[in-house]
């Protein structure tokens, strides 16, 4: 079997065991956010249970979250909150407990993220400058530059 009809078969089969189709915008935005490791676990788990599904929201269980991040159940609430507080997650309460779901205001995020990478680029470059007057190399300068194509910042 060739190398070509290997990766097929090994495609084919990762999708028959299930995919989500996930939303490009989404992607850049939650790769922007620079989460940690465990937050990053907690929203793949809602994004799971929510997208996944094809739902909103859905009513998740702190022992769900423990099951499925192997993160301690005090530290799952406190994470919880922090992901409502900045906006990742949104939380309903209800009579039967909290709904969790992604926050829909991260797609803008991420198609705004999208095409701000066409429109500027991200200029961080550390450059070593020398000075040669008379022939003879006086000096050495450390220069940083930083921002975008119509705006850079050198400090030397």
């Amino acid at each position: 079997m060739s190398q070509a009809n290997s990766t097929t078969l090994t495609f084919q089969a990762m999708l028959d065991d299930g995919f989500i189709m996930t939303p490009n915008g989404l992607l850049n935005a939650i790769a922007e956010l620079g989460l940690s490791k465990r937050k990053f676990l907690i929203f793949v788990f809602v994004f799971n249970k929510t997208f996944g599904f094809r739902k909103a929201f859905d009513r998740i269980a702190l022992s769900q979250f423990v099951d499925a991040t192997g993160i301690a159940k005090q530290h799952i609430s406190q994470l919880l909150k922090e992901l409502v507080s900045e906006k990742i997650l949104i939380r309903q309460t209800t009579d039967a407990g909290y709904l969790y779901g992604i926050n829909p205001a991260l797609l803008d995020i991420g198609k705004q993220s999208k095409l701000s990478q066409h429109k500027t680029k991200k200029v961080e470059d550390s450059v070593t400058q020398t000075s040669n007057q008379g022939g003879s190399l006086n000096e050495v300068k450390r220069v940083t530059q930083t921002g975008n194509h119509n705006n850079i910042n050198t400090k030397i």
